[in-house]
């Protein structure tokens, strides 16, 4: 290996950078600029040169491409010197930008230069960085911060507007290619979709219906898909694939199916970053009506009551009782569990909430005598007004 240091010249441009600016922050542009200041100065022209590059990545994380080889390079103590058209193009993260040019370049001394800001960190060999400077970082990163405020403002109007803009099409879709925020029917896919439905409404297990399917070599969602959008990656991962009663579970419970588009599953916490948290299923957003069904909603309801239900059983207790995998808890939704039956009854509690403070969750115990006549009552009340209606 030689043990000459590299100077590297790294751009970057993403979809964040203002369309006015575009041209100027091209990756074409900024290596223009990198090697005519590299023309410029004897020192740098004598070291071997290597460029990296990100094109369609956010300066808001340092996970991109370019960049993880970059620092790999600099791990490996390969590199003299790194050269920018501007700081924003390295990172928009003004903690971790000063954390890299005032702690991990000087004690690797690598030379950072950014060439728009007149930056050289020779000029700054033991001191911090100017007030100018910092300020410009702290700028870098406000902006990134406020352009994913307004990407998500933008993304919230065009869903209140009716159009699709929930990343890829679902299953059974593909964008219209003359109106990409309108889906369109793949009817080879739609087809499976129905058959999913038929036979959960047959009363065919999430399994039988796997077993079938493999048997038969029908194609898996990810299968259609790969083979319908040619890329290359995503057909070599579903090579050998077969159906799973997740996806069977997935297709049964999409509403995607009966015309609606569902969004808000997930929400950034931090804006810039790239973490996503989900959201209760209770707070998602549904547009009703937004394009056309796959399988009708009467379908789609009887195929959700035939679901089998999973009555989880306590260690205690070993039968099945009457509302076992019906009661949950009203904060984390998870399946109440029964204690061991005493003088015939059963009390039910949330054991997420045992030996654990403010959860929120229910810590009492519910007997399930008194939660059998409840439901009784409301069935009872149900009927008669549905009879008292005929």
């Amino acid at each position: 290996m030689t043990t000459e240091k590299l100077l590297i010249g790294y751009y970057r441009l993403s979809m964040e950078d203002d369309s006015s600016e575009k041209d100027s922050n091209s990756i074409t542009n900024q290596r223009m600029l990198v090697k005519d200041f590299i023309q410029r100065d004897q020192e740098l022209l004598e070291m071997q040169f290597r460029e990296l590059y990100d094109d369609g990545y956010s300066g808001a994380t340092l996970n991109r491409p370019g960049m993880q080889e970059l620092l790999s390079l600099v791990r490996q103590e390969r590199v003299g010197c790194i050269v920018v058209k501007d700081f924003s193009r390295f990172s928009r993260d003004y903690i971790e930008l000063g954390t890299y040019l005032e702690q991990i370049f000087p004690f690797m001394g690598i030379r950072f230069i950014s060439i728009s800001d007149r930056y050289d960190s020779r000029d700054y060999n033991g001191r911090t960085l100017g007030l100018d400077s910092q300020f410009k970082g702290l700028l870098a990163d406000f902006y990134v911060k406020d352009q994913s405020v307004k990407v998500k403002t933008a993304l919230d109007i065009k869903r209140g507007q009716g159009k699709y803009c929930c990343g890829s099409a679902p299953f059974g879709y593909q964008r219209n290619p003359a109106n990409k925020s309108e889906l369109l029917i793949v009817e080879e896919e739609a087809e499976v979709i129905r058959r999913v439905f038929d036979l959960t409404n047959q009363r065919y297990s999430k399994l039988e219906i796997c077993q079938l399917f493999n048997e038969e070599g029908v194609p898996t969602p990810l299968q259609f898909m790969s083979k319908r959008q040619k890329v290359d990656k995503r057909k070599a991962a579903s090579k050998n694939l077969q159906w799973t009663g997740d996806m069977v579970r997935k297709i049964i419970n999409d509403k995607n199916y009966i015309g609606c588009m569902v969004y808000g599953k997930t929400k950034i916490p931090d804006p810039g970053s790239d973490r996503e948290v989900p959201i209760p299923k209770s707070q998602w957003k549904i547009m009703e009506n937004h394009h056309e069904p796959i399988v009708s909603r009467e379908v789609f309801e009887k195929a959700q009551s035939l679901q089998i239900r999973h009555s989880s059983k306590s260690k205690f207790d070993q039968a099945a009782t009457l509302l076992g995998g019906y009661i949950k808890c009203a904060n984390c939704g998870r399946n109440l569990t029964g204690s061991k039956k005493l003088h015939g009854h059963v009390l039910y509690s949330c054991a997420y909430s045992k030996g654990k403070e403010d959860t929120g969750c229910f810590a009492g115990k519910a007997d399930s005598k008194i939660l059998e006549i409840l439901v009784l009552n409301e069935i009872k009340a149900h009927l008669k007004q549905v009879i008292s209606q005929e």
